[in-house]
């Protein structure tokens, strides 16, 4: 096998070679877009650390909301991470049923004969033991 990578003047270019499968394409794509979300947010979050420095100076008149493009960015980043992981994910699997009979409480059984497992016969004898 060939590795994917080939330089060419110094920039990387990715070679889909007849061997890749669509789920190693999705997984480059996947890995890829999760890593752009990420580091969108982070770099969001760098400007609004920066932000709150430079308001910390200001009256708080002035400043109500954080700025639009820290938003914006933050959204973005959201929005690829979760495209990201979810064009990774795959093909999901049909829900199959039982392939055996199905199991069917006995017509005897009703909700009047159901036996609960409750702690009133401790509870009454931790309170003949304190009255003792």
């Amino acid at each position: 096998t060939s590795f994917p990578f080939h330089r060419h003047r110094s920039v990387c270019l990715v070679v889909f070679h007849p061997s890749f499968d669509n789920s190693q394409i999705m997984a480059v794509f996947s890995w890829t877009m999760t890593s752009i979300g990420v580091l969108l947010v982070l770099h969001s979050a760098f400007s609004c650390q920066q932000y709150r420095g430079l308001v910390s100076s200001m009256p708080s008149e002035l400043v109500s909301i954080p700025p639009t493009d820290v938003v914006v960015e933050v959204g973005l980043g959201f929005l690829l991470c979760l495209v990201g992981q979810l064009v990774g994910v795959g093909s999901v699997r049909p829900i199959v049923g039982p392939k055996h009979k199905p199991i069917v409480a006995p017509p005897y059984q009703t909700r009047d004969f159901d036996k609960y497992n409750h702690r009133l016969q401790a509870l009454r004898k931790q309170q003949q033991q304190q009255q003792q």
